[in-house]
């Protein structure tokens, strides 16, 4: 009976020790372990689009539009003052996920390509023609 009682101890405690090893190791897998050079960084759009944008390029289906030199964007808090349709003009705009709405007698959609601190590049379609817009953060003329 000893040698029965000693093996059913140690199976008991080999037992034990793999329960709370993986208990352990259970444990530490839900640890957060990411790096912070893959986290994602939000980024605040209104804020980036807020300023006066003039245009370094422009393309129509993918071609230089040199009709569009001299194109800028002036986004305020609550409008957006362009030139794009020939002369300034002022009309309200909306922001929802990576597409600015220009409202007003002419409604666009851009859709946000590319946006930094310095730069940005939106497109649009109109007339089934598509824009290109390559933008430069710029001080008002």
């Amino acid at each position: 009976w000893k040698g029965f009682l000693l093996l059913f101890s140690m199976i008991k405690y080999i037992l034990f020790l793999l329960l709370s090893l993986t208990f352990v190791f259970g444990w530490f897998s839900c640890v957060d372990d990411t790096n912070k050079e893959d986290e994602v960084v939000k980024i605040d759009i209104p804020v980036l689009v807020s300023n006066y944008w003039s245009c370094e390029k422009a393309e129509r289906n993918g071609r230089p539009a040199a009709s569009l030199d001299g194109l800028f964007f002036d986004f305020s808090k609550d409008s957006l003052q362009t030139n794009m349709m020939g002369e300034v003009n002022v009309n309200p705009y909306s922001i929802k996920g990576d597409t600015i709405f220009q409202k007003g007698d002419h409604p666009v959609k851009y859709a946000i390509a590319a946006i930094d601190s310095a730069r940005k590049q939106l497109n649009m379609e109109m007339n089934e023609t598509k824009f290109s817009f390559f933008l430069k953060k710029t001080e008002k003329n």
